[in-house]
């Protein structure tokens, strides 16, 4: 269960790859993080470690989360994230636009796509490398 100042890092990790067998489509796509994690346990257990900038997240910590509307909305059953955001005192939902203390920056009128097309167009090239984020332990 998530509370108010922590966000369930590990409870959303443990969602992501809860459904990996079948490929549920909830698989975490992350950056800044790097999470290990034994698919031969069983899911909601999988979780091994979680660093943020190299090191193991402190469960007391407050860390901020950059997601899309749906994920935070709780799409894919990522439910911690609506927790959290909910959890907040000063939380308000009118007409679809959500308020929260727990929302760090939020703009509605710009699409992702636009931001991402934004940001490469001004790259001369891309080139993608495997950064070893997502590390699968073998027993």
């Amino acid at each position: 269960m998530c509370y108010h100042k922590f966000f369930c890092i590990e409870t959303s990790l443990e969602h992501g790859i809860s459904t990996l067998e079948i490929r549920g489509g909830a698989f975490p796509q992350v950056s800044g993080i790097i999470f290990k994690y034994e698919l031969g346990k069983s899911a909601g257990n999988r979780i091994r470690e979680v660093l943020i900038a190299g090191k193991v997240i402190d469960p007391e910590g407050y860390y901020v989360v950059a997601t899309n509307d749906f994920l935070a909305a709780g799409g894919d059953g990522y439910q911690a994230f609506g927790e959290a955001i909910r959890a907040d005192g000063d939380f308000t939902s009118v007409g679809g636009t959500v308020h929260s203390g727990a929302i760090v920056y939020n703009d509605a009128g710009r699409w992702i796509r636009d931001v991402v097309v934004e940001h490469l167009s001004g790259q001369e090239s891309i080139a993608p490398v495997v950064e070893g984020r997502i590390v699968e332990l073998h027993p």
